[in-house]
């Protein structure tokens, strides 16, 4: 039940389906074999399946309650040969149907809803010769088939056989079939069948005070009549007041007809003359006071126990185990899930009769004040003959509910035993549902004869919006703790009970508010999905079915809204439009009591669109557009139904002034700990009094009726505040005296404090309290995230102030603090202690009017270089290094920035430009904090400093044979080396022609003094470039011999007076060097250099000198040497800032 939506919208929703069936073989008692010996068949063995033709030959008592099935397969007979004593109970009749029919004793043929009962599925009960019999109370149904000449009850040559108060249906041949007997046939229900009842034989019959209607045929004698009263069936009623049909024959002598009866057809030989004008009624000798009605109450949506065979998995109760609803556990609900037809998963649910909620496991009280009520009107006062609760399976739909007619049942054994041979029925939320629909069932003229008054209390008749809150996001109700918000809305998926609770079409014609509203951003995939106002019931259908960015039932994220189960809305649309223009017939009193005054009546829910992160089904997305809900209440209503729904119909209307009932005086003076709301509106004494004097009719002004009134009550001047939790966080009221509003640690929703309500749908908390109570909220978290905490302030339904904190941090160690001591303007700073250490992190103050974010975002810091860049990001110049940060527009401004040139081991404060002066590649961290205590994430920046150009390096290449030119940069990783080659000529010499021959030997001569010059160009990855020029002496195989001219850095041309650099070598015919000679001359050193290749020695000799072309070993070896060095040295020539150095 739920304290808010106890009984509709099953706040709807709950709990996943039994996902294994028990086998109901192993639930049924198998005859096969016939009954020799005296033999009683109990309830606790039923079913009994009979598998064969089964013959009584000795006494056979059936218990009442009992249900004996047949195998269709066989066609089985149960037939007498001795005797047979059926008797069962008027609330407990004894039945005999087939094995198909799984609405009594469940789905005893295992095959779920693939075969139903039919008319033939089994032959008959048959009295032979000899035997005897009484059946009473007892129901046979689906007997024999449509060409079988035989009865479901077939009597034969027997008078010992009593048939009273029996219901025979669905028979495709007779009802009753007799042969030559006569048997007491009397207040019995004899309908659906081929022929009510079918007489051979000559023997006369009678049959009186039988309800003979809806068959094809109502009474019939087979071949030739012995007389026109061979059976005798006066005083009966034929299913019309016209009486049966009969066409021109002689009756009685006379020639007669009834042509005008609208009843079922009786043929000559049938005595059907006087007819009974109505059903028939037990006699009795009339009331002479006190003749008041007798009452059938129906309850609301969850209202009922329910059990299952197979017993809870979690019992609270050891000695009832098979309790499943009040659930101890979600198993004990996801056993009681539903297909997407609405029908049970499981077939082992059951009701136990007059089993309504009188009061839950953790102590509040649903119907228990109205119970002792009833009883005291029974039992203590004598004023009604009985009453009864309709205990029902509220999951299903309406017509599923009244399908096995036991409410209609108990609504006729009320009327029989009634004072007044009427009822007074009383329904509360969706019982008034249910009970429009029996109504519609019966028709007018049966309920003129079985009803006097209708008491709706709190009915949603074109239903809430509450429902469609908790369908769509789930309400937690608090009454149960053990039921999860994601069970809940599990449950709810395809319970066709609480798709009947949602606003129908003509809920949108008497009320203005719409049910949903969007406010979507227009780059938003919403964006013109739906219309920006729900006000019309198509749009309404349009968005609870679509599945667009929607959700599974089971997915955690509450917030977001599943599509709803197509069929069963299109079902409650259908049922709806033939109860919402129902009228009670003519005479019938209908009495309409609401609600009023509680202050979280949902009245319409508010959309806008964010982003989500969330896996659904093993499916897990990110950044996805949802829906985000809010929700809007009234003070018109008890909290879950708004009041212009429970007074929909234009008959008498009352309403029930709760807000005054929970009035913190009244609580107090009353010793209450819990208010009341829509659930538990029964438990108010002054209603359960008006209530039963409108049964009693005996109303009392209605003054007298304290909080009852004919009028709206009169909305209080007072403020109240509305306190709304979007968050994982907890939401949790303390007044000065401690008192608590919220969940407590058990998961029970408490209402310490008077005149408060807390509410939850999806993951969006509220709590709802009077301005005057010094309020101390009250989170702790329990995820990470963001919440947005707000409160209104109002007066009545109109909204005077507001206070926002918007997208607040919270972990799950998070608590958080916020007072209104006296009125909203007076409201404490928001304290938010993020990590639960003790010490509050942020203190933000209260804006009337106006949204407070929590600065949440990190600064920025940029940063700006300085100084000439080269190529590839190289600064060739001193670097100033610069850094700025800014906040969030809104945010709480930059409190420091540092940066650290060591990776971070030491951290410096930046208040100053920085000047980078020296050569190198230096990595800078750097970051800045708010004033909100916000961290930017560390940024790098990389400064390459390069000032100078390459050096040179003049070497030889053993490989190659030849001069290597390599650069040298200690910060460039590479060097890119280009040379190219000139040869200057004398202009002279190359113009004297006089003498062709002499010019020949001239130029020859001349030739030889031509000049090759090289220059060699090196630029670094920063684009400094070096040049170094020199002149090509010799050019001989196995010789180098150059004269360095120049160097040039970046364009700065600094001469060289002396760079002379000589190689020489001799290699075999297997490449292996013989000798190898250098000689070096700068301006600071001159090197000569010899590799013997014998001694695999390198001298470097005394006294350098130049390499002529015809040296030899054999005169260098004679020659001193200042060093020997093993193997073969190569000395080079570098460039050192214009200068030359010899390296080896």
């Amino acid at each position: 039940m739920s304290k808010n939506i106890l009984q509709y919208a099953m706040g709807l929703l709950i709990i996943a389906f039994l996902w294994c069936v028990q086998d109901a073989s192993a639930l049924v008692t198998e005859i096969d074999s016939d009954i020799k010996t005296e033999t009683t068949w109990i309830k606790e063995d039923s079913p009994y399946v009979i598998k064969r033709d089964v013959y009584v030959d000795a006494p056979l008592t059936i218990d009442p309650g009992v249900i004996v099935k047949f195998d269709y397969n066989v066609g089985a007979d149960l037939i007498v040969r001795s005797e047979l004593n059926v008797i069962g109970d008027k609330n407990d009749h004894i039945i005999f149907t087939s094995i198909r029919d799984d609405s009594f004793g469940g789905d005893t043929n295992n095959d779920g809803n693939l075969t139903v009962p039919k008319p033939g599925d089994w032959s008959e009960i048959r009295f032979q010769v000899g035997s005897i019999g009484t059946m009473e109370y007892v129901s046979v149904l689906y007997a024999v088939g449509l060409n079988s000449v035989r009865g479901a009850i077939t009597i034969i040559g027997t008078n010992d056989v009593a048939i009273r108060n029996t219901e025979i249906r669905y028979s495709g041949y007779a009802g009753i079939l007799l042969s030559d007997s006569s048997p007491i046939i009397e207040k019995n229900i004899i309908s659906n069948n081929g022929v009510g009842v079918m007489l051979f034989g000559g023997k006369k019959a009678v049959m009186t005070y039988n309800i003979i209607a809806d068959n094809r045929g109502g009474a019939s004698v087979m071949g030739t009549p012995t007389s026109f009263d061979q059976l005798d069936a006066r005083n009966n009623w034929w299913g019309d007041i016209s009486g049966p049909y009969y066409e021109r024959g002689f009756y009685g002598g006379v020639e007669q007809e009834n042509l005008d009866g609208k009843g079922n057809r009786v043929n000559y030989g049938v005595r059907f003359d006087p007819w009974l004008d109505k059903e028939p009624t037990d006699e009795d000798v009339g009331c002479q006071e006190n003749c008041y009605s007798s009452v059938l109450f129906l309850p609301g949506l969850k209202a009922s126990r329910l059990y299952d065979k197979l017993e809870s998995t979690c019992p609270y109760d050891a000695d009832n185990k098979e309790l499943v609803w009040e659930p101890n556990c979600n198993e004990d609900v996801r056993g009681l899930y539903l297909d997407s037809d609405g029908k049970s998963i499981s077939s082992d649910i059951y009701v136990k009769e007059g089993d309504v909620i009188d009061e839950t496991p953790i102590g509040s009280n649903i119907y228990k004040s109205f119970i002792e009520k009833m009883d005291s009107m029974k039992n203590a006062e004598g004023l009604i003959n009985d009453w009864k609760a309709a205990s029902y399976d509220w999951r299903l739909s309406l017509d599923d509910i009244l399908a096995d007619d036991s409410i209609e049942g108990k609504l006729r054994d009320l009327a029989a035993n009634s004072k007044s041979g009427k009822v007074t029925i009383v329904a509360h939320s969706n019982g008034g549902l249910l009970t429009k629909a029996l109504m519609i069932k019966l028709g007018d003229e049966e309920v003129k004869k079985l009803v006097d008054k209708i008491i709706f209390v709190a009915v949603p008749q074109v239903g809430t919006p509450a429902a469609m809150a908790g369908l769509l996001h789930a309400e937690d109700q608090g009454l149960f703790p053990v039921l999860s918000m994601k069970n809940a809305r599990a449950f709810g998926e395809n319970m066709a009970g609480a798709y009947n609770l949602l606003p129908s079409e003509k809920y949108f014609s008497s009320v203005q508010t719409p049910v949903a509203s969007f406010d979507i951003d227009s780059d938003s995939d919403f964006k013109d999905r739906y219309s920006s106002n729900i006000d019309s019931y198509d749009e309404f259908y349009n968005f609870l079915i679509d599945d667009f960015h929607r959700v599974s039932a089971t997915c955690s994220e509450m917030d977001i809204p599943i599509g709803l189960n197509w069929k069963l809305l299109e079902k409650s649309k259908s049922v709806h439009e033939d109860l919402d223009n129902w009228t009670a017939p003519e005479g019938i009193n209908v009495i309409q009591i609401a609600g009023w005054g509680v202050l979280g009546t949902l009245s319409k829910a508010e959309y806008t669109n964010k982003k989500e992160d969330y896996c659904d089904e093993g499916i897990c997305v990110s950044g996805m557009d949802t829906l985000d809900p809010d929700f809007k209440f009234t003070i018109d209503g008890d909290g879950t139904v708004v009041t212009p729904s429970a007074l929909w119909m234009s008959e008498e209307r009352y309403w029930v002034d709760i807000a005054k009932y929970n009035s913190p005086l009244n609580r107090i003076g009353t010793l209450r700990l819990f208010g009341t709301d829509h659930a538990d509106i029964l438990e108010i004494p002054e209603l359960n009094s008006f209530v039963a004097d409108n049964i009693a009719n005996n109303l009392k002004p209605i003054e007298e009726y304290k909080y009852v009134t004919t009028e709206v009550p009169p909305s209080s001047d007072e403020k109240r505040l509305e306190y709304s939790l979007h968050s994982p966080l907890t939401l949790e009221l303390y007044d000065d005296q401690g008192r608590h509003t919220g969940i407590n640690s058990s998961g029970q929703i408490e209402e310490q404090i008077p005149g408060t309500y807390y509410k939850q749908f999806g993951d969006v908390k509220y709590i709802f309290a009077n301005e005057d109570i010094s309020s101390h909220i009250k989170m702790n978290g329990y995820d990470e995230g963001v919440f947005t905490f707000e409160v209104k302030e109002f007066i009545g339904d109109e909204e005077i102030n507001k206070v926002t904190f918007k997208d607040m941090p919270t972990t799950p160690e998070t608590r958080v603090a916020f007072a209104v001591p006296s009125d909203l303007e007076n409201a404490s700073s928001l304290e938010i202690d993020k990590n639960g250490d003790g010490t509050i992190d942020f203190s933000l103050e209260p804006k009337i009017g106006e949204i407070v974010i929590l600065d949440t975002t990190a600064p920025v810091t940029n940063n700006s270089l300085e100084g000439k860049l080269g190529d590839n990001s190289w600064h060739t110049t001193d670097v100033k290094f610069s850094l700025s940060a800014t906040d969030e527009a809104g945010g709480s401004g930059v409190a420091k920035t540092y940066y650290s040139l060591d990776g971070g081991e030491t951290l410096i404060e930046y208040l100053n430009q920085i000047i980078f002066d020296q050569e190198g590649v230096f990595e800078v961290e750097y970051y800045s904090i708010d004033k909100q205590g916000n961290v930017e994430e560390k940024r790098k920046t990389t400064i390459k400093i390069d000032k100078a150009a390459p050096e040179v390096k003049l070497t030889f290449d053993v490989t190659a044979k030849k001069l290597d030119i390599l650069g040298m940069d200690n910060l460039s990783s590479a060097v890119s080396v280009t040379t190219t080659e000139e040869e200057i000529t004398d202009s002279k010499s190359l113009n004297n022609k006089k003498n062709k021959l002499f010019w020949f030997l001239d130029k020859f001569k001349n030739q030889s003094k031509n000049k090759i010059t090289v220059t060699a160009t090196l630029i670094d990855e920063a684009g400094h470039k070096t040049e170094i020029i020199w002149e090509k002496k010799k050019d001989k195989n196995n010789r180098v011999d150059i004269s360095i001219a120049s160097i040039s850095y970046n364009g700065n041309i600094l001469p060289i007076n002396t760079g002379i650099l000589q190689y020489k070598w001799a290699q075999n015919w297997k490449k292996k060097y013989l000798f190898f000679a250098s000689h070096i001359n700068t301006d600071s050193m001159r090197l000569e250099s010899h590799y013997f290749a014998k001694k695999n020695e390198t001298w470097l000799m005394e006294k350098p000198m130049e390499i002529v072309d015809d040296e030899s070993d054999d005169e260098f070896t004679r020659r001193p040497a200042w060093k020997k060095m093993q193997g073969m040295i190569i000395p080079s020539i570098m460039t050192d800032a214009g200068k030359l150095k010899i390296n080896y």
